[in-house]
């Protein structure tokens, strides 16, 4: 799919440990870029694995930079498109996550409705945060925290009929 695709080896310009987030499309204020920095930074000190966010815009264009390591994960919030996220886990973040996972959690949080009334910054939060109690549980996620089975079945269901319709 295109929102994700498995980080093989690390580029040239990795992100490293000093850069958990690149914002040059400035959607985080400055004090919240820095408490979400050192959030991330405790968490990779907790779990070894770190998340890396990288924002773009039509007037910035960082690269994406997948995830440096085996165990990372790349954020990406593009403003230029309709569903602001896309994921690059590296190989072994990957098989913490079912491929459903990350389907339903840019369903979720990168919608353009979901940015609407919230924020682009709001959106990358709230999938960090889903990310981040994933890791911290050290157990596969199958689905996106915060809805019941029923829910989840539905939402897998609804996410695949847009795209067919789409």
């Amino acid at each position: 799919p295109p929102f994700i695709r498995l980080a093989d080896a690390a580029p040239a310009h990795s992100p490293s440990a000093s850069s958990l987030v690149t914002d040059p499309a400035n959607i985080f204020p400055s004090g919240q870029e820095t408490s979400l920095a050192a959030s991330l930074a405790a968490l990779q000190a907790k779990t070894n694995v770190a998340i890396h966010v990288v924002t773009r815009s039509a007037t910035s264009a960082a690269p994406v930079m997948p995830a440096a390591d085996p165990e990372g994960i790349t954020v990406v919030v593009d403003t230029r498109n309709p569903n602001v996220l896309s994921f690059f886990p590296g190989r072994k973040a990957a098989e913490r996550f079912s491929g459903d996972f990350w389907l339903e959690l840019q369903s979720r949080f990168g919608n353009t409705f979901y940015v609407r009334d919230h924020g682009e910054d709001a959106a990358a939060l709230g999938a960090i945060e889903a990310i981040r109690g994933c890791v911290e549980s050290g157990k596969k996620c199958e689905y996106v925290p915060g809805i019941g089975g029923d829910q989840y079945l539905l939402t897998a269901a609804s996410a695949a009929l847009g795209g067919v319709i789409a």
